[in-house]
């Protein structure tokens, strides 16, 4: 059975990224991302709190606004291209991770596999994902990453056809 799914993904992270930083392919985005720091570009809670907020147990790193310090026009002026291709693909990462979680958390999953052509070849988003699942579990789920991520989808039409 079909439990959830999101717009939220590889096209997402292509159309915007090609917007955001006037790059023309996945390949020349993820290398613009790797070289990147989306902590120029994201308010952090140390941003807001000066350090971490006890209170809901977020640390001073954990993401407050993506892309929030871009609400300053100075901050905007300066931005680098790589740090809002970083910005992105945290985004995008941190956002599928979430949903799957929570889908997975009510179906009694632990083990959460991630497919789809965002995944392909994309070192810096599972790390993202990995960290994510970890941290919003508690250490109690998994995320794991097809070889052949590209054709699940196609492979899962077939089956119910």
């Amino acid at each position: 059975k079909r439990v959830g799914g999101t717009p939220l993904g590889g096209g997402t992270f292509l159309a915007l990224g090609c917007l955001l930083t006037g790059t023309s392919s996945h390949l020349e985005l993820m290398e613009l991302a790797e070289k990147g720091d989306s902590t120029a570009v994201d308010k952090l809670v140390g941003d807001i709190y000066g350090d971490e907020y006890r209170g809901l147990g977020l640390s001073a790193d954990t993401v407050a606004s993506s892309f929030g310090k871009l609400v300053i026009p100075e901050a905007r002026a300066s931005v680098r291209r790589e740090d809002l291709a970083a910005a992105l693909i945290q985004l995008v990462s941190w956002n599928l991770a979430q949903l799957a979680r929570l889908v997975a958390q009510q179906e009694g999953c632990k083990v959460i596999v991630f497919t789809g052509s965002f995944m392909h070849k994309n070192h810096l988003a599972q790390r993202k994902i990995v960290s994510a699942i970890r941290y919003w579990s508690n250490k109690e789920s998994m995320a794991l990453f097809m070889r052949h991520e590209g054709y699940v989808g196609a492979v899962g039409a077939l089956a119910m056809s």
